[in-house]
């Protein structure tokens, strides 16, 4: 094994002192490899566009208030919003304490 292993790699090594500027070829992609996005494409390497929130932004306050994740629904189109405390709620109305607005807790503070 270590004798193969010194072998590939002193053809390696010639290989790179031998002058050849040319860059190899580019990999076969193999059916193992088809999952995986292509370099530059679109599929996978940037994030998704993602559609506006149907949720108002957190409602900026100096009070002390528990780090709590809070979620509450958005009245106009029944979205579950999620904020990172009770305290910064913009929506007044029941609060729930998943994120599917399933269970409910306290009253949101105005």
């Amino acid at each position: 094994m270590a004798r193969a292993l010194s072998l590939a790699f002193t053809i390696l090594a010639l290989g790179a002192c031998s002058g050849n500027t040319t860059a190899p070829p580019p990999a076969a992609r193999t059916t193992r490899d088809a999952a995986l996005p292509t370099p530059g494409s679109a599929s996978g390497l940037l994030p998704p566009a993602r559609a506006p929130s149907a949720c108002p932004p957190a409602k900026k306050t100096s009070d002390a208030c528990a780090a709590v994740m809070t979620y509450v629904k958005n009245p106009a189109d029944g979205t579950c919003c999620a904020y990172g405390d009770p305290c910064s709620v913009p929506i007044a109305g029941q609060q729930y304490s998943d994120d599917k607005c399933t269970a409910p807790m306290g009253p949101a503070t105005k």
